[in-house]
This record gives C-alpha cells, structure tokens and sequence, in this order.
C-alpha cells in the first residue's frame, strides 16, 4: 500500500517529495509522485519542467539519505552509535502523469488503482467560489488526506512534531501519523539533537479553576490511549496541557515556543483545513523568518457511508446540470421570503381552507382542486428540505413555525365552519381522505421531488400547480377539522395523519431533490453536518414508522381472498350451461362472520333460481375449503319479439 503524493507545480515538488519520503520510509512503504501533465499529455514528461522538478527532488532525497546512511554506519564502525536491529527499507519512487481535461478525475482513479492509503498534496489560497484541486481531493477521496503549507524556509524535517488533540477521529489520526513518524532513526531522519525529537499531543483547556490542569490531563490522556494504545510504549509522544482561553491562541502559544518542525492539525472538512492552514495563527507562524515550520492537515479515511455518500454525488453532478452560484443565492432567498409567517401567507391559508371545505360539504372535485392550487403550505416544506440539506437552522425554524401555525388556522376554521354550516354530512371525498394508505405516502414523496426541483429551475416553474394539486395538503386538514366538528374521530385522525404524512414524504423528497441538484453544503461544520444527517435518519425513519400503518390500511383496502381465472372461468361455464342466463362478474366482497361473502352478477330475462346460487357456492367451498355465501346480483334483461 502506497504513499502518494500530488505535485501541481515545480515550485512545490521538493518540499511534497521530502515529505512524502519520510512518510514512506516510516511506513515501510514506497512513494508514487502524480503530476499534472495538463494538455501537453503523459508524452511531454522529458521536458515538463513539473516533471523536471520531482525528478530532481527524488534523486536529491534519495543521494540526501544515502549520505546519511553511510554516515551512520562510519558512526556504528566507529562505536558512536548503536548497531540496527535490521537494514531500513528504502522507498522506491514512482512517476505518474495526470492527463485530462479533468485532473481530479484523474487523481482520483490513480488512488483507487494504486491502493493508495495516504494521499499528500499542497493548499495555497485560492478563489472560494471555486473548487481547487486540493479542496475536492480533500472532500472526496476515500485514503487518508493530508494537505500541507510549507513555510518558506522550511525544510523537510520530522523531528519535533505538535499536535493538537481531543479525541476527535481526524486528530487521533493525526496523533496516528505523527507517531509513525518517530520510528525513524533520528541519525537519518535530519533531527537537530538540541532539540529532542517526537511529538507533543497537545490539549487546550481554558483556566476555569484549579482543576483545569488535572481535567486537560484526563481528557488528553484518553484521546492519547485512542489514538496509540499505552502511552508508555510511545515514550516520544509527551502530553502537553496549555490553559488558553481560546483553542487556536493556546496552539499559538505553544507553537511560537516549542521550535517545531511539524503542526499536524485533524479537521473534519475542506472549510475547517482552509482555516486551520490560512487562519491568522498558521499565517504568524508560517511568514517568521526565523521559523522552519510546516503546517499540516490530516482527514481520517472516509467510513464507507460516506464515501458512497460522495460518489453519489460525483455521480449526481455528471447526470443532473447543476446549479450556479447565483441561481443557488436566488432559490434561497426566495424559499425564505416565501416561507415566512407574515400577512400574505395567512391571507392564503384562510381562504384556501374556506375553498377546501366548502368544495368537500359539495363534494365537488373541482372547488376542491381550486383549493389546492390557493394553498401556500408547499413553500415552507420545501424550505424544510433546503434547510436539512444545508444544515440551515434558521431557515428550518421559520418554516416549522409556518406549517404548524398554518395547520392550526387551518383545522380551526375548518372545525367553525363544520359547526355553523348547515350540510348533509361527511361526503365521499372526505371519507376518502379520511382513510390513507400507502400510494397517498408515494405521491406525497414524488410530489415533494417535483416540487422542490422545479422551484429550484425557474424555468419549470409551470409545473408548480400540478405539484399543488397532487400533495393536497390543505384538504386533509380540512377534512379533518369537519369530521372533528361532527364527532367522527376516526375519520379526523386518518385526515390528520394524510395530513402528517404528506408533510414528512414532501419535507424528504425536497430535500433528495435540492441534493441532486447541487445545493448540498461541503463546508459544513461537523456539528451541522451531524445535525443533517441526523435530521435526514429522523425523516425516514419516520416514513418507515408511517408505512407499517399505510401498508395495513393498503392491504386492508384490497380484495380479499381473490378468485382465482380458473374458477372464474368455471363458473361461468357452468351458469351459462345450467341457466338461460349470461355470467358477468364475480368478486370477494369481504369476510362476515367466518363467511366469505361473494357477489356474482348475471344478466337474465327472469329472476335467478336459488339453485343456481347453491351450486355457485358449492364450487367455491370446494376450492377455498371454508363457508360461503353467495349473494347473486340479477340485471333483467328483455329483446324485442323479431
């Protein structure tokens, strides 16, 4: 398993290959240098000054380590030094070019055939608005990733090592690699014996009292046995407890003193490592004419649920076009102006709730559909969909607060109205809703999907009432705010849940929605990114507590014990050959009493014989081996005497 690093310039390849080549040598492992060939292709590698330049750091590494090889063992002939245990391994080095309109692309396929295990690649500051090379190799690839900011005198040396820690995953891998550093043999590995080389795990602990000490101690003392095992088999690796009031003073402090080589810092994403490289702290530390320090920052392997997570999304940026800055800033500020509690969308709601149930006492389909197109509520789910992709509290706060309170309007009016309007009672279209079931949870989700991509392309935007009209949000409510008013609690909970339902299919299909086209956030904090992840988990498991009930109520809606074509067919040749009568249908009409109860439908031009239904119920009993009871629906049938 490989160490790889990634040389964009000449300017950077001496410092990466040295680095890279402690690296290796202390992981017992050898060195492949990918660099960018650009448009000139993997034929322009004689002359690529790129290409020069990591030839020349390679063979200044390797006669740099020769020479202090044979050095050692004039010290080892001489009896200044101890004897090895073993020859150390020595690094080969490997040259890959990187052609391609498209080097991320390209690096990236090199890692996962090289199984490459550490990815090392330099970070300069560059434009925001734009993905660099380093910033996506960070987010995506699936090895551990260290990216590094060589101070301008610094040189290529692993003897003192800091590193900030609490227990965190990407800081105990930092502590990993720091660790693995120190097996080197500090006669080879350029340590100034002044300064006695390893690395100090560093935790900053704000002086809240005279226990802080002993508490920094407990805490790093766990995150040092996560990270290494027994510390006292680690005897470089020293705990360092610094009371700061603020993290990154207290790693300034320490650093300014301590006369490091090396600061490895763990970070969660591409927006903590641009921070902890180019923050005012690195920035002091680096630009010191006098400092010889090398600031790094180490992401863990990604688990494999992200990594799938991330070529998902490779995946969904190749397929779906995604969208621009601009259009990303305008879908925001429209869904928050649109899902704010304010006059506009209470003015909406009342009279979409007046429509809804007066078209539903009518029981009249188009007043209802007028209805749903009236309904502002789709807006503020949508907004819930933006807010748990991005991580946006605010924006989730406001639209909660738009959908409840709307609700609460909603079946209040529609419970008055019950009460106060004289009308013959439920109808078939609210008894329809109240009665959900799983295809109502499927067109809630796709509905939700449509919505959300056509509000995020202007473009379709004339698709938006045919999405109101399918989610039916504030029938529902209506629906259940009259049944409420007439006592029929079983018809205004199922109505309820429609409603509920509705909601958290709409909120999860957005939200699947805005992912795909590009408005997911890479620099989330690792606080917000656990809270989408986890507001993403609650949204399907909710679905999944939702569908147990929906799939009953599905299955419970459909014909039972069906009768099979052959049975059918059977008795059809048998009335049409024992009567003067013609077969139409027959079907389950339910179970009653331990009887199945089955409907048959004949046409003849005199009422049915009993016989006929014995001899029907007979052969059914035969076949499903319980009762029956046979209930034969006659439609009289008379011709013309020519």
């Amino acid at each position: 398993m490989s160490v790889a690093v990634v040389v964009q310039s000449e300017s950077e390849a001496s410092a990466l290959v040295g680095w890279a080549w402690q690296v290796a040598r202390a992981r017992a492992s050898d060195v492949k240098v990918f660099w960018l060939a650009g448009n000139g292709g993997k034929d322009a590698a004689e002359h690529d000054p790129t290409a020069v330049a990591v030839r020349a750091a390679v063979s200044e590494v390797v006669d740099g380590h020769a020479r202090l090889v044979a050095a050692l063992a004039d010290q080892q002939a001489s009896g200044e030094a101890a004897k090895p245990a073993g020859p150390e391994r020595v690094p080969e080095f490997e040259l890959v070019a990187i052609a391609g309109q498209d080097p991320a692309d390209g690096v990236l396929a090199a890692l996962a055939e090289h199984g490459t295990k550490l990815l090392i690649v330099a970070k300069h500051k560059v434009d925001r608005a734009v993905e660099s090379l380093p910033a996506r190799l960070f987010r995506e690839a699936r090895c551990t990733v260290l990216l590094l900011r060589p101070g301008a005198s610094a040189g290529q040396r692993s003897g003192r090592i800091l590193v900030p820690t609490a227990g965190g995953p990407h800081a105990t891998e930092a502590l990993k690699l720091a660790d693995t550093l120190t097996l080197l043999p500090e006669a080879t590995c350029g340590i100034d014996q002044q300064k006695p080389g390893g690395v100090d795990a560093l935790f900053v602990e704000p002086n809240v009292g005279p226990e802080a000490q002993a508490v920094g101690e407990q805490i790093l003392g766990k995150a040092i046995r996560k990270a290494i095992g027994d510390p006292s088999s680690h005897p470089k690796v020293r705990p360092v407890v610094h009371l700061a009031p603020e993290f990154r003073q207290g790693i300034a402090e320490v650093a300014q003193d301590g006369g490091y080589d090396l600061v490895l810092v763990g970070a969660t994403n591409h927006w903590h490592a641009r921070r902890a490289l180019f923050g005012s702290v690195p920035d002091k530390l680096i630009n010191d004419p006098q400092s010889a320090l090398t600031v790094g920052v180490v992401r863990q392997a990604l688990p494999w649920m992200e990594a799938a997570s991330e070529a998902i999304r490779g995946r969904l940026q190749q397929l779906i076009p995604q969208l621009e800055r601009a259009d990303r800033i305008d879908l925001v500020e429209r869904v928050q102006q649109a899902s704010a509690w304010n006059v506009d969308f209470v003015a909406l709601i009342c009279l979409s709730t007046l429509i809804a149930t007066l078209g539903l006492m009518q029981n009249s389909v188009a007043v209802v559909i007028g209805a749903m197109l009236v309904a502002p509520l789709m807006t503020p789910l949508i907004g819930c969909g933006l807010s748990v992709v991005q991580g946006n509290g605010l924006l989730i706060r406001e639209a909660s607060r738009s959908v409840l309170l709307g609700f609460l309007l909603a079946i209040a009016i529609a419970f008055a109205m019950g009460e106060l309007i004289p009308h013959a009672g439920l109808t078939p279209q609210m008894l329809a809703r109240g009665q959900p079931n799983l295809l109502d949870l499927g067109v809630a989700f796709v509905s939700g999907i449509a919505a959300a991509y056509a509000t995020a392309r202007p473009t379709l935007s004339g698709a938006l009432p045919g999405v109101a009209i399918a989610a039916a949000l504030v029938p529902p409510i209506s629906t259940s705010g009259v049944a409420l008013a007439h006592g029929d609690w079983v018809t205004s909970a199922g109505a309820a849940l429609l409603f509920l339902t509705n909601i958290v299919a709409i909120v999860l299909g957005a939200a699947i929605a805005l992912y795909a086209v590009g408005m997911q956030a890479a620099h989330l904090h690792s606080s917000k990114k656990r809270w989408t992840r986890h507001a993403v988990m609650s949204l399907i498991m909710v679905v999944v507590l939702l569908g147990v009930p929906l799939c009953y109520w599905l299955y419970a809606s459909l014909p039972q014990h069906r009768i099979p074509d052959a049975l059918r067919e059977r008795i059809a040749e048998h009335v049409e050959q024992h009567s003067d009568c013609m077969f139409d249908s027959i079907a389950s009409a339910g179970v009653d009493d331990g009887e199945l109860r089955v409907e048959m439908v004949v046409q003849c031009p005199v009422a049915v014989d009993r016989a006929l239904a014995d001899e029907v119920d007979a052969m059914l009993e035969d076949h499903f081996g319980r009762a029956c009871r046979v209930r034969v629906v006659t439609h009289l049938v008379t011709e013309s005497g020519r």
